[in-house]
């Protein structure tokens, strides 16, 4: 999904090893409908050529000694108030040092400092020189002054160190520029739990009982809620897609455990998605080791907590997820949720051919008292902007 559509993002590349991931980056940005305009230092250059850069983006790129002061032209000014929000991937200490203390003394850090927009940084360095004093200094500094760190990674480094430095990942950059830019007033803030993929019960130390969810559509659910702004904590049992480390993962197994975790990371005030497919029964009891074939296999089954209904916190919202292949009555199970289960809001999505589980498309009914709102079937990220969006305006 295009959900960067249009939006100008400001790419600034400063020298390092790493600048090869920051071609990747572009290509992250445009994939989602973005517009890319790159400003190399001339570090950059000497190990990525402008060139790619350009075929990458369409866009010329902002370099030392090609400033064009005519109509239109490419000059560290027009491509300051071009962008919607400034991004450094790779920045060297040299650069973000500088950049703290307002230096701007080639054009990629005078173009910096000619925008007014939002600036995020992800570093790529030494260890110890990341760690030094005097870059700690300067990042608590940019902290300061509104602009977003995106922590290194720990990894083996170019130099043959093993520690913290190495720029972070270009889908974890990708996803907290376009949170910037996605914010919304509405989901910014808000605490939010979210439960997805299946729970599994346990016949013995080997087997279990489960079922074929997937967890995509909580995934999606999860990474949307947290572009528009909120802090979401996903309680899950699968993750399928990457997602950045901004979204608080705690993992879950049986219905049981789902529920104390969950329990646990709700607030007074936010909002419960119940995405996940929990097993409305569990073995009565779980059999230690492995039974043997020889032993044959007989299993008495009693009902598993319902996490929807029992969940209770002053304020909270609940919206329940349904999913059911009896079209003909799936409607009046849905809406019995709402008075049942206590949910503002429930999703129901009838399984067929064109959306079964594991699906990358999905069709949902939004009901909630009063009214129900159909969604289309489109792509699960899509659906999920289209939700909260109706949620925020509801």
């Amino acid at each position: 999904m295009e959900f960067l559509q249009d939006k100008k993002i400001l790419l600034c590349v400063s020298g390092g090893i790493a600048v090869y991931k920051s071609l990747e980056l572009v290509r992250f940005f445009k994939k989602r409908g973005a517009r890319v305009r790159v400003v190399m230092s001339e570090g950059a250059e000497r190990f990525v050529g402008a060139l790619s850069f350009e075929a990458l983006s369409g866009e010329v790129v902002l370099k030392e000694g090609s400033e064009s002061w005519s109509e239109g032209g490419a000059n560290h000014i027009s491509y300051a108030s071009w962008a919607d929000v400034c991004v450094i991937a790779p920045s060297t200490i040299n650069t973000l040092c500088k950049f703290a203390y307002g230096i701007a003394d080639n054009v990629m850090l005078s173009t910096l400092l000619a925008s007014p927009s939002p600036k995020l940084i992800a570093p790529s360095a030494n260890t110890t020189m990341y760690l030094s004093p005097q870059s700690q200094n300067a990042l608590k500094r940019l902290q300061e002054i509104g602009v977003q760190i995106i922590s290194p990674r720990e990894d083996l480094l170019a130099c043959g160190v093993k520690g913290v430095g190495a720029m972070a990942e270009v889908e974890e950059i990708g996803y907290e520029v376009a949170r910037a830019l996605k914010k919304n007033k509405f989901w910014s803030g808000k605490e939010v739990v979210i439960s997805g993929g299946g729970s599994s019960e346990a016949i013995d130390e080997v087997r279990c009982i489960s079922n074929h969810s997937s967890g995509l559509q909580a995934s999606y659910l999860a990474l949307v809620l947290y572009l528009l702004g909120a802090n979401v904590t996903f309680v899950t049992s699968k993750i399928p897609i990457f997602l950045p480390s901004g979204i608080r993962i705690i993992k879950a197994q049986s219905t049981q455990e789902f529920y104390e975790k969950i329990s646990m990371n709700v607030s007074e005030g936010g909002y419960y998605f119940g995405v996940g497919a929990m097993s409305d029964f569990k073995p009565k009891d779980s059999q230690k080791g492995k039974i043997k074939k020889s032993q044959g296999l007989e299993l008495e089954f009693v009902p598993t907590i319902d996490i929807l209904k029992t969940l209770q916190k002053e304020g909270l919202i609940k919206v329940g997820f349904k999913a059911e292949k009896d079209k003909q009555n799936a409607k009046s199970y849905a809406t019995k949720m709402l008075e049942e289960k206590g949910c503002k809001y429930v999703c129901l999505n009838v399984l067929g051919e064109q959306n079964p589980f594991g699906s990358e498309q999905n069709a949902i009914t939004l009901f909630y008292e009063g009214g129900s709102k159909e969604f289309a079937l489109s792509n699960k990220l899509s659906l999920c902007f289209s939700l909260l969006e109706f949620i925020a305006n509801d």
